[in-house]
């Protein structure tokens, strides 16, 4: 009960620090673009639009950045560090507020994740169909003659089911993020915050840059649970495949879990920079 009132503690300092709503922000303005690119494809075509419109929009390597780089803002203040620290701690224990952090950051990303693809049926809502097909207007957008991200053109042809690769899309979205919030607080309690701060947005830019600068490197997407955001790479091979996309994110997600816990119980003063 201590830890759950101490997640909702957090929540609730929402309402005084803007950096949550402008995150927010950022991540509504960076999905109304594709999100509108469907809807006048959708009048356009005088056709309707399936709801699975979710991993054509985290496909775009460059509104998957932005995102990322969002949640990064938003996990900024992971773990808490003010004058409320040391009452918290003697209050619910270390035990209770290390995993009231990690849960936090879980939840926070289930939300996040949860609002794009709820706020990218908002905008569609009008042309909204509940098909189990992926529909004409995302087999259009998938068309290799509409240039709308590296991996969107051939998203259809790998994945034939629609409602599989959403969950699998939303389940590594929401993975990606519990990552990074997992590693800037890791880092911030081994380190300080700085040092988890630079390395969550190296990671939430390593994507991106694996295309732009090394020139689309299979090896590279190995590497971090964001690059599997973008399912149209897990294709085996030279790439990874989906069961190691899974495996290693519930893998390396446990790990920090496992790292966050022994570092809290390990020390004798607990103090955040």
């Amino acid at each position: 009960m201590q830890m759950l009132n101490y997640i909702l503690y957090r929540f609730k300092r929402w309402r005084k620090t803007p950096r949550v709503f402008l995150a927010l922000i950022l991540i509504t303005v960076f999905i109304t673009t594709p999100s509108l690119f469907l809807a006048r494809l959708a009048v356009k075509q005088a056709s309707r639009i399936t709801p699975w419109l979710f991993p054509f929009i985290m496909c775009d390597r460059f509104v998957l950045m932005c995102v990322m780089l969002a949640v990064i803002l938003v996990f900024s203040d992971v773990p808490i560090c003010d004058d409320t620290l040391n009452y918290i701690l003697m209050r619910i224990g270390r035990r209770s507020w290390i995993l009231g952090e990690i849960l936090y950051v879980f939840l926070t990303s289930l939300m996040l994740m949860s609002y794009i693809w709820i706020y990218s049926l908002f905008i569609n809502f009008s042309n909204l169909s509940f098909d189990t097909e992926w529909g004409a207007i995302l087999l259009s957008f998938a068309s290799p003659t509409i240039d709308r991200g590296v991996g969107i053109a051939q998203l259809t042809n790998i994945y034939t089911d629609p409602a599989a690769a959403f969950a699998l899309c939303l389940f590594l979205s929401i993975t990606a993020c519990t990552f990074l919030g997992l590693i800037i607080l890791y880092l911030s309690l081994k380190y300080n915050r700085v040092v988890g701060i630079s390395t969550g947005s190296c990671f939430a830019i390593l994507d991106f840059m694996i295309y732009y600068v090394l020139g689309d490197y299979p090896a590279a997407f190995f590497l971090s649970p964001v690059s599997w955001v973008d399912i149209s790479c897990l294709i085996g091979e030279m790439y990874p495949t989906v069961t190691y996309a899974e495996l290693a994110t519930l893998l390396i997600i446990i790990t920090l879990v496992l790292l966050c816990v022994h570092n809290v119980k390990g020390r004798d003063e607990l103090t955040i920079s």
